[in-house]
């Protein structure tokens, strides 16, 4: 309390409401005064009038960044899509992708299911969506996760791929409960922090900019909620999980812009005032101190793990 009355008191209290949590944390325990556990408490009072830097909707609302996802995302593994149609084990009337984006995962569904309905938040995603699936099959709608525009008991199959860490779960999945027929199965999958098999330096130039430079700028949840592998999510219905490792080939130049979708990336450009190629430019710079040249000009195999969280609801 004590601590609390004199930042409030002091003339930076100001600049920590423009800061993110971890840089909040870090830059307050740092002063041998304070411990942990009260400035955490004191991050709870400022951030209900703090800014939001890592609110979706302010997240992705740029076109530029809706192109990148759509175009440097790793696509959602069809073998994870077969795994929820075996756990369906019956013909998928209507699948709903929640949180779809620029449909990239959305677009592997299709084939899995008579009906697909894309949902998001973002009017901008949802655009690119729509100009890259034209198909009677696939509609994309904008709706949060917490009031899907779906039918009572419609929906054999809910997806949320990469973006359960931004939804409020308890009311999420009351929501799914809700929209869910009876015997379908809800799933959360999301994605490892890529390696580079064909090299260990460019490995960890990838972790150390995931941990380090973007680390204050994704929202703990996300970290939370990935290093779990999404098992600390209470479903209502039992669970069952899933593994699939996806390769692909990447450039080096495909690697940055890959890490530039992140949604950490974004929050850093904004914090900086940075604009994409200077983020990018800041970025390489970084990973340089870990890399070599010859890195740069090789193809490399990039591969990441999908993980994924599937429920069934009773019959």
């Amino acid at each position: 309390l004590e601590f609390r009355r004199v930042l409030f008191r002091s003339n930076e209290y100001k600049s920590y409401l423009s800061m993110s949590m971890l840089s909040v944390v870090r830059r307050l325990c740092s002063h041998p005064q304070y411990h942990r556990h009260y400035v955490k408490i004191l991050y709870r009072t400022v951030s209900s009038d703090k800014t939001d830097l890592l609110n979706p909707a302010r997240l992705f609302v740029d076109k530029e960044l809706s192109e990148r996802y759509s175009k440097y995302r790793t696509p959602f593994p069809q073998e994870q899509c077969k795994n929820i149609t075996r756990l369906l084990g019956k013909p998928c009337d209507l699948w709903v992708d929640v949180g779809c984006g620029p449909g990239t995962s959305t677009k592997q569904m299709i084939g899995h299911s008579s009906k697909i309905i894309g949902v998001d938040i973002s009017e901008t995603q949802l655009d690119v969506a729509r100009r890259d699936v034209s198909l009677d099959s696939v509609e994309f709608k904008k709706g949060g996760c917490e009031s899907l525009p779906v039918d009572d008991a419609s929906a054999d199959v809910v997806t949320a791929v990469q973006a359960a860490h931004y939804f409020n779960i308890p009311l999420f999945l009351d929501e799914v409960d809700r929209v869910l027929a009876p015997g379908g199965v809800v799933s959360l999958a999301c994605y490892l922090v890529p390696t580079i098999p064909t090299s260990d330096q460019l490995t960890h130039a990838i972790k150390q900019v995931n941990d380090s430079l973007l680390r204050s700028f994704f929202p703990d949840s996300r970290y939370e909620m990935q290093e779990k592998r999404y098992r600390n999510i209470q479903f209502m219905y039992p669970v069952s999980e899933f593994e699939v490792d996806v390769r692909c080939e990447a450039t080096y130049e495909d690697i940055l812009y890959l890490l530039s979708s992140w949604s950490g990336f974004q929050n850093y450009c904004t914090y900086y005032k940075l604009s994409l190629y200077e983020g990018l430019a800041s970025v390489n710079t970084f990973m340089s101190r870990f890399i070599e040249e010859d890195d740069k000009t090789t193809n490399h195999t990039l591969s990441v793990t999908s993980f994924m969280v599937a429920a069934k609801k009773p019959e």
